[in-house]
C-alpha cells in the first residue's frame, strides 16, 4: 500500500485524505463506512460503491487485519464465470444464460435443432480447497458441474468477501498416511 498524506481541514473533526479512486477528499471515517456498504452482501448484491469494493485503503479504515479482506475485483460482480463476458442475470450465482443453455444441451445430448452439440465443453464435478481469510482456516468447496477449474475459482472469488487461495483436494485413494 502506498503511503497516505492524512490532513485535518480547520474547524472540522476528523482525519482526511485524497483518495487514490479519485473520490476526492473523504475522512477515514467515511472511507471506512463506503468500504463496509461496498463489501457487505447487500452492498455486493446492488452494486452499491463499486469503487471501494476490495479496496486495500479502505479495508485498512475498516479495521480489517491485512491479508484478511478480499482484494479481487470479481467480488459481486455480474461476470460469467464459464465466458468470463458480463450478464444480466446469473444462473446457480456463477454462469450466464447462454452457457446455461450450452450446458444443458451437453447434459441432455442434443441442441435445439436436434443434432449434436459442437459448441460447447463437456462439464465435471470438481471439489477444491480454499484457504480463507488470514490462512488459519480451509473450507472444501464443491462442484457439480464446472467446465474448467477458472471457473470454479471465479465463482468463489465472485461470491467471497474474505481474502481466498485455493488448493487442491486429493482424492481418498491418493492421500498418504502418517
Amino acid at each position: 500500500m502506498t503511503a497516505i498524506a492524512y490532513f485535518k481541514h480547520d474547524g472540522v473533526e476528523g482525519q482526511y485524505f485524497h483518495c487514490p479512486s479519485g473520490l476526492g477528499s473523504l475522512s477515514v471515517a467515511s472511507c471506512a463506512s463506503n468500504y463496509e456498504l461496498a463489501m457487505s452482501q447487500k452492498g455486493l448484491k446492488e452494486g452499491r460503491r463499486v469503487t471501494c469494493r476490495a479496496c486495500p485503503l479502505g479495508a485498512h479504515h475498516a479495521g480489517v487485519p491485512s491479508g484478511t479482506g478480499s482484494q479481487s475485483r470479481f467480488v459481486g460482480s455480474l461476470i460469467c464465470a464459464r465466458c468470463q463476458h458480463e450478464a444480466a442475470r446469473l444462473i446457480r450465482g456463477s454462469i450466464c444464460i447462454c452457457c446455461y443453455n450450452r450446458e444443458r444441451e451437453v447434459l441432455i445430448g442434443r441442441n435445439a435443432k436436434g443434432g449434436v452439440p459442437s459448441r460447447c465443453r463437456a462439464v465435471f464435478p470438481l471439489v477444491m480447497a480454499c484457504i480463507m481469510g488470514d490462512g488459519q482456516r480451509v473450507e472444501v468447496r464443491r462442484f457439480d458441474r464446472v467446465a474448467s477449474m477458472l471457473e470454479a475459482k471465479l465463482s468463489v472469488l465472485r461470491a467471497e468477501a474474505r481474502a481466498c487461495a485455493f488448493g487442491w483436494v486429493a482424492p481418498p485413494r491418493v492421500r498418504l498416511c502418517s
